[in-house]
């Protein structure tokens, strides 16, 4: 009872921003890549879709940065990239992904725009080693410089293979929006909400209590996690969105209302972020 009511609620949720419902076989057609800039992206925004797939061979995870950089008071420590290695294998095998469909670029944490010719390589190696139909990366204005550069890495893959390109969101929830969430803001009819069902989104929330190094204070002297309970309940209550990308709607084009609004919020979310989380109580954590 309890789990048709939210997914009834998610619904809603999902039509408030225009988003059709969507199944796997809608998402994915023979096979498919989810593209993650760093460790633990692949889980926040496709974790209920990976774990509801059911043939895991025709599914890969390319991870393309070390994640050496997060969280950032552990930033230079000579294990931490070891470490978020570990933990995206252990979070990617509960959702049933096997670690021989599991590649590691270890690009640097930051600067994975300066490595493009690199990324672009493993990008159509692993498109064609699993016969992907489907290619999964981040959404285009998400706030992280290695969000963007995979996903301009994914935009040029597009026009080199014959794949469909999908836009994933980590960073949905935006202060100075009005409703708080970037999806209300996108053009209908390219956004599309997976319904994955309760134990898929169990599994995502398991996958990402794998990656303690980020839902505990895992660095000396700080108090909060990077990936605090309430962002984590967030992204594993609502089901998860993705864009289809379309080369007739590239940048702001996707975008509904006022672009000039937009830019301006999409410069400021950042120092407000980190303004508002030095202002907040230790633990209470969140991206």
């Amino acid at each position: 009872m309890v789990g048709r009511m939210q997914e009834s609620a998610a619904r809603v949720e999902a039509l408030r921003w225009g988003a059709a419902p969507a199944r796997v076989r809608d998402l994915i057609g023979y096979g498919a890549l989810v593209v993650a800039p760093h460790p633990d992206d692949e889980v926040l925004g496709c974790g209920a879709l990976i774990a509801a797939v059911d043939r895991r061979d025709a599914l890969d995870v390319v991870v393309v940065s070390d994640g050496s950089r997060s969280p950032p008071a552990a930033a230079g420590d000579p294990g931490l990239a070891a470490t978020r290695r570990d933990e995206s294998l252990r979070a990617l095998a509960i959702l049933g992904v096997p670690e021989e469909n599991v590649r590691f670029l270890e690009l640097p944490d930051g600067q994975v725009a300066a490595h493009a010719a690199r990324l672009d390589a493993a990008l159509h190696d692993a498109v064609t080693r699993v016969s992907a139909t489907d290619v999964f990366v981040p959404f285009r204005f998400d706030r992280h410089p290695d969000h963007q550069a995979v996903q301009a890495a994914g935009v040029r893959l597009l026009r080199r293979a014959g794949i469909r390109l999908w836009e994933y969101f980590v960073y949905p929830y935006w202060r100075l929006l009005p409703g708080g969430d970037v999806r209300g803001h996108l053009r209908s009819g390219s956004l599309y909400a997976l319904h994955a069902g309760d134990a898929a989104l169990d599994a995502k929330r398991s996958a990402l209590e794998a990656y303690r190094s980020q839902t505990t204070p895992h660095a000396a002297g700080t108090a909060r996690p990077v990936l605090g309970p309430e962002f984590l309940d967030r992204m594993c209550s609502t089901p998860e969105t993705f864009l289809r990308y379309e080369v007739v709607r590239p940048g702001p084009a996707v975008l509904r209302g006022t672009r000039w609004w937009f830019e301006l919020v999409r410069r400021l979310e950042p120092p407000l972020k980190r303004a508002m989380d030095g202002l907040r109580e230790p633990g209470s954590g969140g991206r």
